[in-house]
C-alpha cells in the first residue's frame, strides 16, 4: 500500500511543480522574447534613421557606405534616385534578394503609397514609414520605406531588416528553456521521491508498530484468557475441596489481564493525543521522598537496601504532573526491585543538573547490555532474563517514557558506576 502511495504521490508533487516550472518558463520566456523583439526593433529604427540622415546629406552614395551598412545581408538597401535603381546598389543583391526587394516595394506602394519609380514626390517634405512583411517562403523582415526631397530631385530608398537571425535566436532560447524545464522536472521527480519517501516512513513505521502492538497483545491476553477458560472448565468438575485453588487462579490471570488492559489503554490514549496531563507547581524533593517511603518496606521484604539522596538547598517547584510522575517513578523502582538480588542496593537520586532537575534511579543488578539500551523502551519488548516473569508485560518503560516526553523531558539509561543499571530522568 505504502509503496504505490509513494509512487503516486511522487508523480502527483512532480506534475503539480512541473507544471509550476513550465509556466514560470513560458512568462519568462514571453518577457525575453518581447525584450528580443523590442530590442531588434529599436536597433531597427537607428539604422533607418541613420541611412536617412546620409542620404539626406551626401549627394555620393559610396560602394564602402553600401557594404558596411548592408553588413553581411544583416540588411538589405534598394535606391532609386528620380525613380532609377542605382546600379551600385542592384549589382550587390542575388536573384533571390532582389525578389524579397520587388515584394516589398510593392507592399511600399499599395499599402504606404511609396512609389519608388515616380520622379517626382507629391510629398512637400521628406517622409519614411515602417513596417513589417512576410515573404512568399515565410520569412519575416522589417521594412523602411522613405522618400528624401533634394535639391537634384526625388530619392526614394527601401531597407529591409530580415528576422531570420531573431528567430533563431528565439528558438535557441525556447530549445535551452525547455531543455532546462526537462533538467529540473526529473530533478524535481527525484527530489519528490525521496522526499515522499521520507515523510511516509513514519507512517508505514507507526503502521508495522501498530501490526506488532496488536500481535503481541493478542499473544500476551491470549495466555491469562486460555488459563481462565481451563479453570472454568476444571472448576465445573472439580470436587468442592479443590474449588478454591482454581478460582484462585481465575482471579489471579482475571488481575493479571486486567492490568495488561489498563497499561494498553493508557498507550492508545498517548498514541491517540488523548492523555492529558496537568501540571501544577510541585516540590520535587518532596515526590521523590514519599516514593521512597512507599518502596522502603517492599525493599526491606526482599532484602534490598533502598537509599534515597536529596540536595541539600531548596529547589525551586516543578510545573508538572506529579501523579504521572510518581507512575514514571514506581515503574523505575518495580523493574529495580525486579532485577536486583537479595542484599543488593537501590539508589534514588534528585539533583539540580544544568537549570533542569535531574532524578536518578541506580541498582547494581545484572545491568543492562549496551545492544539493548534503546530497545527496552519499546512496546513489548522483554530481556531474555524477564521472560519467564509474567507479571512482566514490557510496557512500563514504555509509558514512563511517553509521560516524560509529554513534560518536555527525557529518559534513558546509563550503566551504574557499582554495576547494574542507572535510569536518568530529566524534566524541564
Amino acid at each position: 500500500m505504502f509503496k504505490k502511495l509513494h509512487v503516486q504521490l511522487t508523480l502527483f508533487f512532480t506534475a503539480i511543480a512541473g507544471l509550476i516550472v513550465v509556466f514560470m518558463t513560458i512568462l519568462s520566456l514571453y518577457l525575453s522574447e518581447q525584450g528580443l523583439i523590442k530590442t531588434n526593433y529599436v536597433s531597427f529604427l537607428n539604422t533607418t534613421n541613420t541611412i536617412v540622415s546620409y542620404l539626406g546629406s551626401q549627394n555620393i552614395i559610396t560602394q564602402e557606405w553600401l557594404a558596411q551598412q548592408e553588413q553581411n545581408g544583416a540588411y538589405l538597401l534598394s535606391i532609386y534616385d528620380n525613380g532609377q535603381e542605382l546600379r551600385i546598389v542592384k549589382q550587390t543583391h542575388t536573384d533571390e534578394q532582389q525578389a524579397m526587394i520587388a515584394q516589398a516595394e510593392e507592399l511600399a506602394a499599395s499599402e504606404y503609397g511609396y512609389v519608388m519609380k515616380e520622379i517626382t514626390s507629391k510629398d512637400r517634405l521628406s517622409s519614411h514609414t515602417e513596417f513589417s512583411m512576410t515573404d512568399t517562403d515565410g520569412a519575416k523582415y522589417y521594412v523602411s520605406a522613405m522618400t528624401l526631397l533634394k535639391s537634384q530631385g526625388t530619392l526614394h530608398a527601401l531597407v529591409l531588416f530580415p528576422l531570420a537571425g531573431e528567430q533563431a535566436q528565439i528558438w535557441e532560447q525556447r530549445l535551452l528553456f525547455g531543455l532546462l524545464d526537462l533538467a529540473g522536472i526529473l530533478i524535481l521527480g527525484i527530489f519528490c521521491w525521496f522526499f515522499t519517501n521520507h515523510m511516509l516512513r513514519p507512517l508505514e513505521e507507526n503502521r508495522q508498530k501498530q501490526a506488532q502492538f496488536i500481535a503481541s497483545a493478542s499473544h500476551e491476553l491470549r495466555s491469562p484468557l486460555s488459563v481462565i477458560r481451563s479453570s472454568v472448565s476444571a472448576l465445573k468438575k472439580a470436587a468442592p475441596k479443590d474449588a478454591p485453588r482454581f478460582a484462585d487462579a481465575i482471579d489471579s490471570e482475571a488481575t493479571r489481564m486486567s492490568s495488561l488492559v489498563g497499561e494498553m489503554l493508557t498507550l492508545a490514549n498517548s498514541d491517540a493525543h488523548t492523555w492529558q496531563i496537568k501540571k501544577v507547581p510541585t516540590q520535587l524533593d518532596t515526590l521523590v521522598l514519599d516514593t521512597y517511603e512507599k518502596y522502603e518496606l517492599l525493599a526491606a521484604d526482599r532484602h534490598i537496601r533502598l537509599s534515597v539522596n536529596l540536595p541539600d538547598t531548596d529547589l525551586p517547584d516543578c510545573l508538572c504532573d506529579s501523579a504521572r510522575i510518581s507512575q514514571v517513578l514506581s515503574i523505575l523502582l518495580d523493574n529495580a526491585l525486579r532485577y536486583t538480588p537479595a542484599d543488593g542496593m537501590i539508589t534514588l537520586r534528585l539533583c539540580p543538573y544544568h537549570n533542569k532537575y535531574q532524578i536518578r534511579v541506580g541498582d547494581n543488578g545484572p545491568g543492562i547490555p549496551d545492544d539493548q539500551k534503546e530497545k527496552i523502551f519499546r512496546r513489548f519488548y522483554r530481556s531474555d532474563t524477564a521472560r519467564s516473569d509474567r507479571s512482566h508485560f514490557g510496557l512500563g518503560l514504555c509509558i514512563a517514557q511517553e509521560i516524560i516526553t509529554l513534560h518536555k523531558g527525557k529518559i534513558w539509561v546509563e550503566d551504574a558506576t557499582r554495576g547494574g543499571a542507572e535510569f536518568v530522568i530529566t524534566l524541564p
